[in-house]
């Protein structure tokens, strides 16, 4: 897959089910490529565990891989995740205000409207953790 269209990452295939493997990432910070990285002592890094449907394709436990997802799914994720539940909190919490309601009671309700907005989320992971879906291709 082209780089500039998607995202990639090495990974190791920690475990295999039927038709599904674990992959094991680190993901280092932008300290790991600092010159002073090693008087720093900074250096931070996060291990990853990700499922991965295998596509009908034969991997073996401690083999390198490389994982895909297209880059235009970031966006997308950072939506629904961000840019949405703050414009819901924003418009009601202005909304609530102009009312010239108590602002505790206006901060109270604004927090709570994302109830139903994460629920309904929630509700569609089976349709998200299908559009947000990983591809894996053997390093070599």
């Amino acid at each position: 897959m082209a780089s500039s269209t998607c995202i990639e990452q090495k990974g190791i295939i920690e475990e295999i089910s039927e038709g599904m493997v674990k992959v094991n990432i680190t993901s280092l910070s932008a300290c790991a490529n600092c010159h002073a990285r090693k008087a720093c002592n900074l250096i931070e890094s996060q291990t990853k565990h990700i499922c991965v449907p295998t596509e009908g394709n034969h991997y073996s436990v401690g083999e390198t891989v490389r994982i895909f997802m297209k880059r235009s799914l970031g966006f997308k994720a950072t939506l629904i995740a961000y840019i949405i539940p703050l414009a819901i909190l924003i418009s009601t919490l202005i909304i609530l205000t102009s009312f010239q309601l108590n602002e505790l009671f206006a901060g109270a309700v604004t927090l709570f409207i994302l109830i139903p907005y994460f629920l309904i989320v929630y509700r569609f992971r089976e349709s998200l953790k299908n559009t947000f879906a990983f591809r894996l291709n053997k390093e070599g």
